[in-house]
């Protein structure tokens, strides 16, 4: 709240400008989603974006391996094909690194599986012939960290977001070949530190010591990771591709030299007393961090509920759909019911106004809305925390305003914040950011912590979908 208070409308705007932008032209890109959706690929002009897709954190699984290395396959036949952005689709995370689960007391053909999954992978990505940048919007430790250095060229977001490789931590060597692409991009004592130490940088720092080339605002790594490769997309493929390979040839030699040592190595150390117990007591860490999403992240989807109100008083829909869906998927994310009811509700409402002006909104539709309106509904009638009089009268307008759009009808409906009887309660009337604060705070407190959302809640394709 006091980092909005500071804010002039248009720097607030500029703030988010490229999400804006993203938004709109998702109706112009064709999307195709690989197996299982754990890979989402958007072909432009002679190069395709690469977003990993498993939430929440991208873990680099067996699956996810051999998805996008599929992926890159396919892409690398494509004769139209020249490049491609390496991103994600989950909001400040690149990826987490790898599935320590299926390390943990694993069977040894199944950890064998793993590690050669992993190998042709990294072995792919590094000797591409596709020119490749990393868009590094979040946090990359460990595996996250290796997919980034394979690639030619590197771009993060300044902030929280960190990057590096955390194995030592966990009792773990890095395998020969995985030094050996380190040193290449940083240097052999910023190898030796880094590594010994399993440190993480954030951006500023990793631009540094070479692990990243560019830091920016973390809406500016797409725009400028577009831009990246249509530099190198501008030098002929044939000395791009020949010059890839004089300079990365002879580590790729000796990471297939290596390789049966490398993995009988990684068999033997990931089996050993000493990580199995770091791995153990590593999950278990993770395991109760996850206890605690809705203290950890509220503060953060309350600033992005505000800042669309931001939006929408300003009558700019677009910022405010924008904003408001992802607070909403953070809100899902940490099955923050009140929080999902409030947004679900403001995402009807600023889809109406889309209904109302279709020739500004060719991608939304009345029926987008009124799911929004069914999604608020059932999680207040069937989670049973949201009974109040207050809420009620909440549920009955939502009501009003589904049949509204049911009959087709223009009228202009007014955001729901539920706030008239917060205002009555103090005798100067407050803004209506303010008022959605104190109404948002009055719902928490209304919240049952064992209430768990029904099965048939979890999931809404037409919500939740990416390109919605």
């Amino acid at each position: 709240m006091n980092r909005l208070a500071h804010q002039t409308a248009d720097q607030i705007r500029m703030r988010w400008i490229t999400r804006q932008s993203r938004l709109l032209q998702s109706t112009q890109r064709s999307f195709s989603t690989a197996p299982e959706s754990l890979i989402l690929t958007e072909t432009h002009n002679g190069y395709s974006i690469i977003r990993l897709n498993n939430p929440p954190v991208n873990i680099l699984s067996t699956k996810l391996f051999e998805t996008l290395d599929a992926t890159i396959a396919k892409l690398e036949s494509e004769k139209s094909c020249r490049g491609m952005i390496l991103a994600s689709s989950t909001p400040r995370i690149f990826s987490a690194g790898l599935d320590l689960s299926e390390l943990y007391q694993p069977h040894p053909t199944k950890v064998k599986i793993f590690y050669q999954s992993l190998y042709r992978l990294f072995t792919r990505l590094y000797t591409t012939r596709l020119a490749c940048v990393a868009a590094i919007e979040g946090h990359s430790p460990a595996g996250g960290c290796i997919l980034a250095m394979c690639c030619d060229y590197r771009i993060m977001a300044t902030g929280k977001a960190k990057i590096g490789l955390n194995e030592t931590q966990l009792g773990f060597i890095v395998p020969k070949w995985v030094r050996n692409i380190f040193i290449n991009t940083v240097g052999h004592r910023q190898a030796e530190r880094l590594l010994g130490l399993g440190l993480q940088l954030d951006a500023m720092k990793a631009k540094a010591v070479g692990m990243v080339d560019e830091a920016c605002e973390v809406d500016e790594v797409l725009p400028r990771s577009k831009a990246a490769i249509e530099n190198w997309l501008a030098i002929p493929d044939h000395t791009r591709v020949g010059t890839k390979r004089l300079m990365r040839q002879d580590t790729a030699d000796c990471i297939e030299e290596t390789k049966k040592e490398d993995l009988e190595t990684f068999l033997d150390m990931a089996q050993t007393d000493k990580v199995q117990k770091a791995l153990g007591l590593y999950l278990e860490a993770l395991k109760n961090k996850a206890k605690l999403p809705v203290l950890e992240r509220m503060d953060e989807i309350k600033e992005e509920l505000l800042l669309g109100r931001k939006f929408y008083d300003e009558n700019d829909y677009f910022a405010a759909h924008d904003t408001w869906k992802h607070a909403f998927q953070s809100a899902c994310e940490t099955c923050n019911y009140p929080l999902m009811y409030v947004l679900s509700t403001n995402l009807g409402d600023v889809l109406s106004k889309f209904y109302q002006q279709p020739s500004k909104a060719p991608f939304c539709t009345v029926q987008q809305a009124i799911e929004y309106y069914d999604y608020a509904e059932a999680i207040a009638q069937t989670c049973g925390i949201l009974y109040s009089p207050i809420l009620q009268s909440s549920l009955n307008e939502i009501k009003r305003k589904k049949n509204r759009l049911t009959n087709n009808k223009t009228e202009t409906d007014t955001l729901q914040f539920i706030e008239a009887e917060y205002s009555n309660k103090r005798s100067i009337k407050a803004s209506a950011s303010e008022e959605c604060k104190y109404a948002i705070d009055y719902m928490l407190s209304l919240r049952d912590g064992n209430t768990q959302i029904p099965d048939e809640l979890d999931s809404h394709p037409s919500i939740l979908s990416p390109a919605s």
